[in-house]
């Protein structure tokens, strides 16, 4: 192993109980805000040209309930975004949290659109804003870098 790799490697192990302690607390904040159970889902984030698609799946083809409160949970969050009200991501993640100050200032700029299907719910963001596309990406960067082991970024 070369010693780049030695030292990222010891740089991630002794980060590991710092990222645990912190998927710890989203998790436990997420469970507050979140109406859905969080074990039970997968959020995955996919970077667009124009903007985001954030998406929450049910992981048990099984779990109705879950996927009504997932559905009604982006529902609620479409509609707080459109009047500018990022407060339960800043609830989970942090008032420091990437991009949430720029987008409470441009989301008019922003256009969410809520998708549903069998076990997902989605939300599309698309600005042609290019500052707001990078303000988007930067925002799902949160739950995506090790802040929650319930969601991944899809490229």
């Amino acid at each position: 192993m070369s010693p780049v790799a030695t030292l990222a490697l010891l740089a991630d192990c002794a980060d590991e109980p710092d990222r645990v302690a912190r998927q710890a607390v989203v998790a436990e904040s997420g469970a507050v805000v979140l109406p859905f159970d969080l074990d039970a889902t997968t959020h995955i984030f996919i970077a667009t040209e124009i903007g985001g698609i954030q998406e929450v799946v049910a992981d048990n083809p099984g779990g109705t309930m879950n996927f009504q409160r997932i559905r009604r949970q982006l529902e609620h969050e479409a509609t707080k975004f459109s009047v500018s009200d990022s407060s339960d991501p800043e609830l989970i993640y942090g008032g420091a949290m990437p991009g949430l100050a720029r987008l409470q200032t441009g989301y008019e700029q922003i256009d969410v659109q809520l998708m549903t299907m069998q076990l997902a719910a989605t939300l599309v963001s698309m600005t042609q804003d290019a500052e707001l596309v990078d303000t988007v990406h930067r925002r799902f960067k949160a739950p995506t870098a090790g802040q929650s082991s319930h969601a991944e970024m899809d490229q």
